[in-house]
């Protein structure tokens, strides 16, 4: 890839990650109608109720799921155009929010509690995650899975994020003659296990979320969700066995 010195890094960037994105379409374009699917999925979901979401804490609910989906167009973006570590970052808000959601929409009382308390004193994602598999172990799904489910998830986004720092030590500033410009640098996805993996922890929480928030709207996930299921059952074996 082409370096680039000076004040017009900024501008050559577009370039770059054009290139990346023509480079790397086919790859993640495997990928792609899985991530589609997965977003689309809370509003085919909502269509299915017969009423409208407008308890307050299926509101609360409803914006966690808007934020993440926010990010999982973020960090679809991000790694098509070569970002890929902070797309780890974005990776970890998506599965907050979605623990958060998941949270909110299986106990009013905590979505209430949550809407009134400062920022700085709202719940750690280890909280979140431990709310969540209480809510969830009492709907019949075993507890110990889940919670290695829900902190292995997480805690994977977070080394993900974290596993470059070593490198910081070949890649910062450069001589006088360095080939490696003080600027952001797109680059190709290195692993594409890493992908699917980013992916796998997206569909995981944010799926969990959703059976919580088709709970609360008296939603049957084995009656009349069961073309949404199956359409999510379908994209999860995408992630799953694209190579």
């Amino acid at each position: 890839m082409a370096e680039v010195a000076g004040p017009e890094l900024w501008n050559e960037l577009d370039r770059l990650e054009q290139e990346l994105r023509e480079r790397e379409g086919p790859l993640l374009g495997r990928l792609g109608p899985a991530v589609a699917v997965l977003h689309d999925a809370p509003a085919a979901l909502v269509a299915l109720s017969s009423s409208a979401p407008d308890q307050p804490h299926l509101i609360v609910a409803g914006e966690a799921i808007k934020r993440a989906l926010e990010d999982l167009r973020a960090l679809w973006i991000l790694l098509e155009s070569g970002h890929p570590v902070a797309a780890w970052a974005v990776g970890a808000d998506l599965w907050e929010h979605a623990m958060l959601a998941t949270c909110a929409a299986g106990d009013a009382e905590f979505a209430g509690q949550f809407t009134k308390t400062e920022p700085i004193e709202r719940p750690e994602p280890g909280d979140l995650a431990m709310e969540a598999v209480k809510l969830l172990a009492g709907a019949g799904d075993d507890p110990e899975r889940m919670m290695l489910e829900f902190s292995v998830g997480y805690e994977w986004l977070r080394q993900l994020k974290h596993k470059d720092y070593p490198a910081l030590s070949r890649s910062g500033v450069t001589n006088a003659d360095g080939a490696l410009p003080l600027g952001a640098t797109p680059e190709p996805v290195s692993d594409f296990d890493d992908i699917r993996m980013l992916l796998a922890v997206a569909f995981i929480a944010l799926r969990r979320a959703l059976a919580q928030l088709a709970s609360a709207l008296g939603i049957d996930l084995a009656a009349e969700g069961s073309e949404w299921t199956a359409r999510l059952d379908g994209a999860w074996r995408i992630v799953q066995e694209t190579r």
